[in-house]
């Protein structure tokens, strides 16, 4: 189980921050949020950047929110950019799962994403 506040990246920030809507940072570890893309916040239009700001808004209330787990891709645990390709959710107490992915396509503005070409935000 993982558990800490978590903050936005930048100066002061904690051992948990969020980078953007799909990429967090556990201390020196960038953790890429499988099964979701999200606009960037190096914004090519002010659409783009306000959506951004949601989704990154909406990932740190999620992991804020409690505990949660990640299981790692067996066929790719690593993205190009070095980022931990993890699924990241929460036990019910049901015993079923809450994952990240399904709440930021839901509720943080994400479309769901598998690899290859990503659409604009503008």
């Amino acid at each position: 189980m993982i558990e800490g506040p978590c903050t936005r990246r930048g100066q002061g920030r904690g051992y948990y921050c969020v980078v953007d809507g799909d990429t967090f940072k556990m201390g020196d570890t960038s953790v890429r949020v499988v099964g979701i893309d999200t606009a960037e916040r190096d914004a090519e239009c002010p659409a783009e950047a306000v959506q951004a700001e949601a989704s990154t808004r909406g990932l740190q209330g999620w992991l804020n929110r409690g505990p949660f787990r990640m299981t790692h891709r067996l066929d790719e645990p690593t993205d190009r950019y070095g980022r931990a390709l993890r699924t990241v959710y929460r036990l019910r107490p049901d015993g079923g799962e809450d994952r990240l992915a399904n709440f930021m396509r839901r509720e943080g503005g994400a479309r769901g994403y598998w690899g290859g070409g990503r659409g604009e935000w503008c």
